[in-house]
């Protein structure tokens, strides 16, 4: 289990300061801990080359479509019903736990005239309420990342943009 997060499941009796829940989202303030009623994937999180010195487990699979997509997952598969006319489907891929179950999926739509991608995650194990800081994070580029509730997608959701 991935140790920030409890492996018992519970109810919030209290929510940290300034913390909301959202559609599923636990809506954090910047540096706020993840409290201890936020359980965390029941498989865990796999070891991803490059992010500590244990040795990856996760699985890469380079994806050629979302029809593609859909048929190795069986996984509802979420695309964009209506896109503007120049952005266009880039790539997808999967990483899998050693034993073949999904960790995470991607979906990458780009437009190259206006420097846009939009990507879309599907993530079957996924830590209950799913933590999401609330914070405009002014990377070293110059680029804003921000959340925003919305309620355009199949249900309720987080939508989290960068501009550069």
């Amino acid at each position: 289990m991935f140790p920030c997060f409890s492996t018992q499941p519970s109810m919030p009796q209290k929510l940290p300061p300034g913390a909301e829940l959202y559609a599923g989202f636990l809506i954090l303030p910047d540096n706020a801990p993840i409290p201890g009623f936020v359980q965390g994937p029941m498989l865990g999180m796999p070891h991803i080359c490059g992010v500590s010195d244990i040795p990856a487990t996760a699985v890469q699979q380079d994806i050629a479509s979302p029809d593609e997509l859909q048929s190795l997952t069986n996984l509802p598969i979420f695309v964009l019903p209506s896109k503007p006319k120049d952005i266009q489907f880039s790539r997808a891929y999967t990483l899998r736990y050693p034993t073949g179950e999904v960790f995470i999926c991607t979906l990458i739509f780009e437009s190259v005239s206006n420097n846009l991608t939009v990507a879309i995650l599907i993530q079957p194990d996924f830590s209950r309420p799913y933590p999401v800081r609330r914070i405009d994070t002014v990377g070293d580029n110059g680029s804003v990342v921000t959340i925003e509730k919305v309620n355009f997608l199949p249900s309720k959701g987080i939508l989290i943009t960068r501009n550069l």
